[in-house]
Parts: structure tokens; C-alpha cells; sequence
């Protein structure tokens, strides 16, 4: 029951609003507004080092200095007088080598860094911030506000993938994009965009299981042909002795420098020997697929559970790589969103009204 005070309150110009409107209908604006607050706070608060995309240590930084050392005909996974330096002396490197991301990665950045000046990783990390924040934005607009606290929670872990300049910022969305291409019935764009993530940073491939277990041939054998022509383009601008010395890289990166988070790091801290902590992600990424397995009979929760396996496989398991935890909400973002809008034309002629 609403007493007279209740009832003289919704006579208030601007307070009944707060009455009348569906609060339903609006909470996707308060979450969207509540996205966009959270990539601010990234970007002047937490991380404001980042403001500069080409200082010396960043992950833009140092894609660049790979395609240099490339174009300059210098050794990838190692540095010679004259490279570009990649710690910035206040934060130690803990790692031997100057880059531990797949000869890919590399000779993508043979050609941005012709670009003059700081331009390339200007672009990269404008082009990273902008892909994220329309994948969250779209992720909000067409889920239901059921799944609201799993997207607040991961938010903020994504706001920091958008804004470190990491290859992530435009995976994550463009793994998103497998989900609807294959709705759409384009199996040929899912599939080269799982190949493209996959020479790029290796776990995302476990989705090329998704298309094994969906029976999607077509899908398959565009993400292996678009596998074998990125590692033929990439043993030749890189050179074929890269791949053997990312074998030696990809082990250090899976072992040194691991954050607290990481499986490897809270298995040694169980008292499991290093040598099977070590294999605990793979193991991880292994059970995610056994459960796709077992979903296969509904792809939505079978491109969930990969997309879980992509994120605890990873060794150096961080923060804001739990940003990859969003795609396995990407199968439920369904609704058509037109009840999104209502909001904005209730607001509009409620103010309309009460002028």
C-alpha cells in the first residue's frame, strides 16, 4: 500500500519518474553507463601509464619493437645493439626474451611499424579500447538482466584488457564474432577468425574443437587453411627458426613471471611438483572440452564451456585475461533488444509531460 506520502510523491515533477518508469527496462543503460565509468577509471586512474601507447615497456611498445627488429633483419626472440628497448627500468623484466607471442604476432607489426612516428601504436591501441568497448556495449544491450551480475563482474577485467594495448583487446571481440557468423551460417568467416586467433595466441584455438564436435566441416577446413597460410606467411616475413625458438619462449612464459592467479602459481602453492603444476592448464583446457563434448548437442553452452577452457588454459592466468570469461555469454545474448530503447522514449515523454 502507497500512504499519502507515497501518493503526494509521485505528484513531484521529476521524482515521479522514478515511479512510473520500468525499472527493468533501464537497468541496461545504468549498465552501459556503469561500462563506460569503468573504461574512464582504467584509463585515468588505474592505468594512466598507458596514456603514452609507445613508451618503452608497454604491450604496444612491444609489438613494435618486433616488426622493427624484423624489418631490420635482426633475430625476433632475442635484441642486439640498436634494437628498441623493451623494460623501461622500473619494472624488472622477469623474462629472457623480448617477446612471448607467437612469429605471428610479429609479422603483423612487420607492417604497421612502417607507419611513420608513433603512429602504429597510437592506432592499436585506439583500435583495441574501440572493439572492446562496442563488444561489452552490444554483450549488455542484448542480454537479459539475468546474466547483469556475471557481466558487472567481469567488466572491470575487461576494461583493463581494452585499454593494455594486448592483441586480447581485438581477439576477444572478434572470437565474439564466431558465435555470430555461425548463427548468421557463415561458417567460412567463423572459421578464419578462429584460425587468425589462434596463430596469434594459441588457446582460443580450443573453438576449432567446438567445430569438430558440431560436425562444422566447412568451418574447419577454412580455420586449417587459414591456419596453414598464416604460418607459411609467418615462416616466411619471420623466418622458419622462429617457430622452434617460440618453443623455448612459450615454456618460460608458461613457468616464469606468473601472477598469483595463474593455475601453475596455486598449484605449486598446493604442494603439486612443478613439473605437473606445470601441465594444471592444459589439464583445465582439457576438462572445458570434455564438457563441449558433452554439450554438444547444444552449441551455446559448448562455445561456453571453450570459452572457459580458453580462459583458465592460459598459464599466466592475470587479471584482465579474465576479460575472455565474457564470450561464454555471447551464445545468451539472443534478445532482439528493441525493449533496450524503451527506456530512453519513456524517460523522453515523461519529461516531455511534466514541462
Amino acid at each position: 500500500r502507497v500512504g499519502a506520502s507515497g501518493r503526494s510523491m509521485r505528484e513531484i515533477p521529476g521524482i515521479r519518474v522514478l515511479f512510473r518508469v520500468d525499472w527493468r527496462t533501464i537497468l541496461p543503460l545504468l549498465l552501459l553507463v556503469c561500462w563506460i565509468a569503468l573504461l574512464l577509471e582504467t584509463i585515468l586512474w588505474i592505468r594512466p601509464d598507458l596514456l603514452n601507447p609507445a613508451q618503452i615497456g608497454t604491450d604496444s611498445s612491444n609489438y613494435y619493437a618486433a616488426g622493427q627488429r624484423l624489418n631490420d633483419g635482426h633475430q625476433l626472440y632475442s635484441l642486439q645493439a640498436g634494437d628498441r628497448p623493451i623494460a623501461n627500468g622500473l619494472w624488472p623484466d622477469p623474462w629472457s626474451y623480448p617477446l612471448l607471442s607467437p612469429p605471428p604476432v610479429a609479422v603483423v607489426w612487420r607492417v604497421l611499424a612502417l607507419l611513420p612516428g608513433d603512429l602504429s601504436m597510437d592506432l592499436w591501441a585506439l583500435a583495441g579500447v574501440a572493439a572492446s568497448f562496442v563488444f561489452v556495449a552490444l554483450l549488455i544491450l542484448r542480454c537479459r538482466p539475468r546474466l547483469y551480475p556475471g557481466l558487472l563482474a567481469l567488466m572491470p577485467f575487461m576494461a583493463i584488457t581494452a585499454w593494455s594495448g594486448n592483441v586480447n583487446a581485438l581477439l576477444i571481440p572478434a572470437c565474439a564474432l564466431v558465435w555470430w557468423a555461425t548463427v548468421k551460417g557463415r561458417p567460412g568467416l567463423a572459421g578464419s577468425l578462429v584460425g587468425l586467433a589462434f596463430v596469434l595466441k594459441l588457446m582460443p584455438g580450443l573453438w576449432i574443437w567446438w567445430f569438430i564436435i558440431r560436425r562444422d566441416l566447412r568451418a574447419l577446413a577454412v580455420c586449417l587453411a587459414t591456419v596453414a597460410v598464416a604460418l607459411v606467411v609467418s615462416g616466411i616475413g619471420a623466418g622458419p627458426a622462429s617457430f622452434v625458438q617460440y618453443a623455448a619462449v612459450a615454456r618460460e612464459a608458461g613457468s616464469v613471471g606468473l601472477e598469483v592467479l595463474s593455475p601453475v602459481s596455486l598449484a605449486t602453492g598446493l604442494g603439486v611438483p612443478v613439473a605437473l603444476a606445470d601441465l594444471v592448464p592444459y589439464l583445465l583446457a582439457a576438462g572445458a572440452a570434455a564438457i563441449a563434448w558433452r554439450w554438444r548437442d547444444r552449441p551455446s553452452w559448448a562455445f561456453a564451456a571453450c570459452a572457459v577452457g580458453v580462459t583458465l588454459g592460459t598459464p599466466d592466468l592475470r587479471w584482465e585475461v579474465l576479460g575472455w570469461l565474457l564470450l561464454a555469454f555471447v551464445p545468451f545474448a539472443n534478445d532482439p533488444a528493441p525493449w533496450t530503447w524503451r527506456p530512453l522514449r519513456t524517460v523522453a515523454g515523461l519529461g516531455l509531460e511534466s514541462v
